[in-house]
């Protein structure tokens, strides 16, 4: 028989809405009084182990796929592929009836330029060549006569690019020679090809007789005579120097390991070829000051290609 409740105790039990506070408790778990302090459940083992095994796992693989990618860089001896994109456009070549509609235009405009940055327009390079055009048209007072026509052109190349050959006939009746380079669609003057001059004029070269190389621009005929004393087939090859106007003509030595000596041994005996070239005295034993040749700096007219030292060649008259 259950024991009843004392009057004061009963009262303590009933809140004031008349509930008994016992039937309001929840089913708390046993020595937990509040439920915000009680211990979330932990997993089980089973489970820590399936985790611990995962991770390991992980660890594992990518530790192997790092010694297998370093295993092939160490067998695989060649190079990455690379890309490479060209920073140039590929240059269209054009055919012998367009390249000379296109140099007739460029030598219409640029032979009936007054100007020097009207003439600038028609030239490759401008800004490098802005000073040298002044010189020689400002300075050295050269003017040009209109073109009358194109008298020959050839296709040839120039450091791995395409170039034209040009001889044209001004209203003057004069023949002059000009290179001319493609640029896109079009074909523009290499000016310091077309249009060298010497660093003094022949006038002064005579009179002074540099001891010291200087550039100068003229004609080279090899020499088939005898060759000057103190020199010999061995040593040196021996070459007629002519300035254009043939005012100045001269024969001249050079050493046969000079810079360019196997190329102008190269040149045809009946050939008067155009050269840009380093030209002075020397004292020779005897007492004579031999014209001498330095270096050749380039030939105005090459045959392809350059790169192979190809032969000179001259337009024939």
């Amino acid at each position: 028989m259950a024991g009843k409740l004392s009057s004061e105790k009963a009262f303590r039990l009933i809140n004031p809405a008349g509930q008994s506070e016992e039937a309001e408790q929840p089913h708390a778990e046993p020595g937990f009084d509040d439920p915000s302090q009680q211990t979330p459940t932990l997993p089980s083992a089973r489970w820590k182990r399936y985790l611990l095994f995962s991770v390991v796992t992980l660890v594992a693989i990518s530790f192997a796929g790092t010694i297998l990618y370093g295993i092939s860089l160490i067998l695989n001896k060649e190079p990455p592929s690379l890309i490479l994109t060209p920073t140039e456009e590929k240059i269209n070549p054009l055919s012998q009836e367009k390249a000379s509609s296109l140099a007739r235009q460029t030598m219409t405009g640029f032979l009936n330029s007054t100007t020097t940055e009207e003439r600038l327009q028609y030239v490759m390079h401008p800004d490098e060549c802005r000073d040298a055009l002044n010189d020689y048209y400002k300075t050295r007072h050269h003017f040009d006569s209109p073109l009358w026509k194109i008298d020959r052109i050839e296709a040839a190349q120039y450091d791995g690019q395409p170039i034209w050959m040009l001889a044209y006939v001004s209203l003057n009746k004069q023949r002059s020679h000009a290179v001319l380079q493609q640029e896109g669609d079009a074909l523009k003057i290499h000016w310091q090809a077309s249009y060298a001059y010497g660093e003094i004029s022949w006038e002064q070269f005579a009179l002074t007789q540099p001891e010291k190389p200087v550039q100068m621009r003229a004609y080279v005929t090899p020499h088939l005579g005898p060759l000057p004393p103190g020199t010999t087939e061995k040593s040196h090859i021996a070459l007629t120097i002519e300035n254009k106007q043939g005012a100045f003509t001269g024969l001249a030595i050079m050493e046969k390991g000079a810079e360019g000596a196997s190329l102008m041994s190269k040149i045809p005996p009946d050939a008067r070829v155009p050269v840009n070239l380093r030209l002075y005295y020397q004292h020779q034993a005897n007492g004579i000051k031999q014209l001498s040749i330095h270096s050749l700096l380039h030939f105005q007219w090459i045959r392809p290609p350059l790169g192979e030292m190809g032969t000179p060649f001259q337009l024939q008259r």
